[in-house]
């Protein structure tokens, strides 16, 4: 179990090379095989919350992959997302 507030201090940097061919892949699989709904991570990616991460959001699973569905909250960083606006 995480202790609660370390989740806002883990970051996984990674370089785009990195994203792509390691970790983005099995959700443009998923995407291919036509699932309707993905959840966004609890951790930051680049130093950006991945509930705020418009290049993950937007230029990569919506523009690149070509995903229309729904992209889900988990509660923390729907938290997160409102409290930062």
């Amino acid at each position: 179990i995480i202790p609660h507030g370390l989740m806002q201090a883990l970051s996984s940097n990674i370089d785009d090379r990195t994203l792509h061919e390691l970790y983005s892949w099995p959700f443009a699989e998923a995407i291919r095989a036509g699932v309707g709904a993905v959840m966004i991570a609890y951790n930051d990616v680049n130093g950006s919350a991945c509930s705020q991460n418009s290049m993950l959001i937007n230029g990569i699973l919506k523009d690149e992959f070509g995903f229309q569905g729904i992209v889900g909250f988990p509660p923390s960083p729907l938290f997160t997302y409102y409290r930062a606006n």
